[in-house]
């Protein structure tokens, strides 16, 4: 009798997606450094600041307000398909999630070749607003499973979003088996 082959639980895959996608704007940073040309590190013109942080807070609105929502089981959902339901969703909404993040970044990014002065500045300060949305928003740690999980849970159903993302208990490990 062979035993089906385990794959890694989806968190290691969600995980590796979510960290390159979070390790992007260092990498956009060291690139657009070579490439500005004026005092980096000038004073930006207010306007310009002005935006990227009103790109920020628009952003932690959206993603405080949206990006969150996942379609909530009935409570006669049995648990394997509440969980198959819970893993997309929450797929899902990390993606959504990640782009509500990084708007900052690209406001900063294409303020920075707008401006005159400070451009890498205002491209740091997006940055800055974006990786602190990335890592406490986005990132799949246990806060944001468990915040996740309550709103999936609002109706009374049982989820088992964290049982459905690191793998089966009874398995004994943190492998998913398919």
């Amino acid at each position: 009798m062979t035993t089906p082959a385990a794959s890694p639980a989806p968190i290691a895959s969600l995980r590796i997606l979510t960290g390159a996608l979070v390790a992007s704007p260092i990498w956009i940073g060291v690139a657009i450094w070579f490439v500005l040309t004026d005092d980096p590190f000038g004073s930006p013109e207010t306007w310009a600041l002005a935006v990227v942080v009103a790109v920020g807070v628009a952003a932690t609105g959206l993603i405080l307000g949206v990006g969150f929502r996942a379609p909530a089981p009935s409570v006669s959902t049995g648990p394997d398909e509440a969980a198959a339901g819970a893993l997309e969703a929450f797929r899902a909404g990390t993606m959504l999630r990640f782009a509500l993040a990084e708007t900052p970044i690209l406001a900063g990014l294409a303020l920075a070749f707008v401006t005159v002065e400070g451009g890498f500045l205002l491209y740091l300060i997006g940055a800055a607003i974006g990786l602190a949305l990335m890592l406490t928003q986005v990132w799949p740690g246990d806060g944001v499973i468990a915040r996740a999980q309550r709103v999936m849970e609002r109706d009374g159903a049982q989820v088992p979003l964290r049982e459905a993302l690191y793998g089966e208990p009874s398995a004994g490990g943190t492998t998913y088996r398919s």
